[in-house]
């Protein structure tokens, strides 16, 4: 079964936000979470909605679980639903 396209949409939300506004972030100078990075990828791949965008994905992310929901939406793109 593919993931759904807005199924990394609860990454987005930053741990700190549940933080008063007056406390420094306890996350400030550590490294991103790499999930995140893919999962925005994905959404501007496929905000651009073309196969160029889902093929530079899939690129980047050969392994990932949303390189396959990719792959689906590209050939959709290219070869109609099927």
């Amino acid at each position: 079964m593919l993931p759904k396209p807005n199924e990394c949409a609860h990454l987005q939300e930053s741990e700190t936000s549940l933080l008063p506004p007056s406390t420094p972030s306890p996350i400030a100078n550590t490294a991103r979470d790499p999930e995140i990075a893919v999962c925005e990828e994905f959404e501007i791949a496929a905000q651009q909605g073309t196969v160029e965008a889902y093929r530079l994905f899939i690129a980047r992310h050969p392994d990932h679980e949303l390189a396959k929901l990719a792959k689906a939406l590209m050939d959709k793109i290219q070869f109609g639903p099927s």
